[in-house]
């Protein structure tokens, strides 16, 4: 007896149907954007907060380990080389870590650029 295989299908969007998606989705960052808010997620990107209206708010204290991750940068140093100064000086991260990794500087920088 011969057994048959049966795929099954998992849903999938046309073309015409991702296009408009696709086209919802600009349209509303566009308007948020026109309307002054912005999407970020503030809880791990060092440097901000938001107020109770959602706006954001600089974190002067994170915002000095933003400018030294970058005067060390620009010191010539690796990212990490930074990692490592940040975490044996006790910096938490921008998610409240106390681990710091060469990718999370990379990220960090990248993000404000």
């Amino acid at each position: 007896m011969k057994k048959i295989r049966t795929i099954e299908k998992a849903p999938v969007l046309n073309e015409e149907e991702s296009s408009k998606l696709s086209q919802i989705t600009k349209m509303g960052i566009s308007y948020r954007f026109q309307e002054g808010k912005v999407l970020v997620n503030h809880n791990k990107f060092l440097g901000y907060t938001k107020d109770d209206q959602g706006q954001l708010v600089i974190v002067l204290e994170e915002a000095e380990v933003v400018r030294r991750i970058y005067r060390e940068f620009l010191d010539g140093k690796s990212p990490y080389k930074i990692a490592s100064n940040l975490q044996n000086d006790g910096v938490i991260t921008g998610s409240e870590g106390s681990k710091w990794y060469d990718s999370t500087v990379t990220d960090e920088r990248q993000s404000w650029m």
